[in-house]
């Protein structure tokens, strides 16, 4: 019987690769808990920042009690307005690194405006854990926000225009 598009269904008998490679090793690390890989998340941050100012972006800071919450922006371009953040789960450190290897690379477009925030939860990559201090998972407050982290985070984001295009890095 033809779909909607008139396309009839067909069946593809496929043989299987000579060889294959097994699948990668599962680790389990990440049951009960992460027990993967930690970073020195405030390390990571003032490196990041060092590398921002080298390039000119403008910093804003908010004190989250003993941490700092940081926003980026490179504004005031004529092209397309991105955003990225990364850091919302404290036990996922690859997107802290990989925002510190994209600003430190510094390749970005000449007329692309950025706004980022490297680390939205601080407390929670310092303890290596999914929530924050208080045991709120970040990403799931953003509709009745209780945390500091995600108030001052739409505070920021809606002291500026919309983006375009919106990349928030997990693992």
């Amino acid at each position: 019987m033809p779909s909607s598009f008139g396309l009839r269904p067909r069946m593809i008998t496929m043989e299987p690769a000579p060889n294959p490679p097994p699948p990668p090793a599962r680790l389990g690390v990440n049951r009960a808990g992460y027990r993967g890989e930690r970073i020195d998340a405030a390390s990571l941050l003032k490196e990041i920042r060092f590398l921002a100012n080298r390039h000119r972006f403008t910093e804003h800071v908010s004190s989250v009690g003993a941490h700092e919450l940081v926003f980026l922006s490179r504004l005031g371009r004529p092209g397309p307005r991105c955003y990225l953040s990364a850091g919302i789960h404290g036990d996922e450190p690859a997107g802290l690194v990989a925002l510190r290897d994209l600003i430190r690379d510094n390749a970005w477009p000449d007329d692309l405006n950025l706004g980022i925030c490297p680390c939205l939860n601080p407390q929670g990559c310092e303890l290596g854990t999914r929530e924050n201090a208080a045991g709120l998972d970040l990403n799931r407050d953003y509709r009745a926000p209780r945390s500091p982290e995600v108030r001052l985070h739409l505070e920021w984001l809606a002291s500026l225009p919309p983006w375009d295009v919106s990349i928030c890095l997990h693992e």
